[in-house]
C-alpha cells in the first residue's frame, strides 16, 4: 500500500456514516488491510480530475467507480461516488495529503 506514503502521518478523514476525524496513516493502513483481506477491490474508472491550486495547497476533486468482491461469498458491491483530497506543500517542498473525503452516490 505504497499509496499511503502520499499522506501526512495524521490527516483529516471524512467518509460516509462516520464522524469527521483525524486519523493516522497506520490506522488507515490497518483498515485497508482488512478490506483487502476480505475483498478483491477493482477500480473500474475515474473521471477527469478538477484541481484548485495555490502556492502551498492543491484541492483535487474527481469521481470514481469501483467494485468490492467478497473473497468468500463472491458478493459484489458496486460503488460510485466522488472524492476530494487536499494536498499541502511540506517544508522540504514535497506534497502530502492532509484531507480526504469520499461521498458515495
Amino acid at each position: 500500500m505504497e499509496w499511503l506514503d502520499f499522506f501526512e502521518d495524521e490527516f483529516t478523514n471524512v467518509f460516509p456514516e462516520t464522524p469527521i476525524r483525524k486519523i493516522s496513516k497506520d490506522s488507515t493502513k490497518a483498515i485497508w488491510e482488512g478490506i483487502y483481506n476480505r475483498n478483491d477491490v477493482q477500480l473500474i474508472s475515474r473521471g477527469k480530475p478538477s484541481l484548485i491550486t495555490s502556492e502551498d495547497m492543491v484541492i483535487y476533486h474527481n469521481n470514481f467507480h469501483e467494485i468490492f468482491i467478497n473473497k468468500q461469498s463472491q458478493d459484489t458491491i458496486k460503488i460510485t461516488g466522488t472524492y476530494v483530497v487536499a494536498w499541502r506543500r511540506q517544508p522540504n517542498d514535497s506534497w502530502k495529503i492532509v484531507f480526504e473525503s469520499v461521498m458515495n452516490n
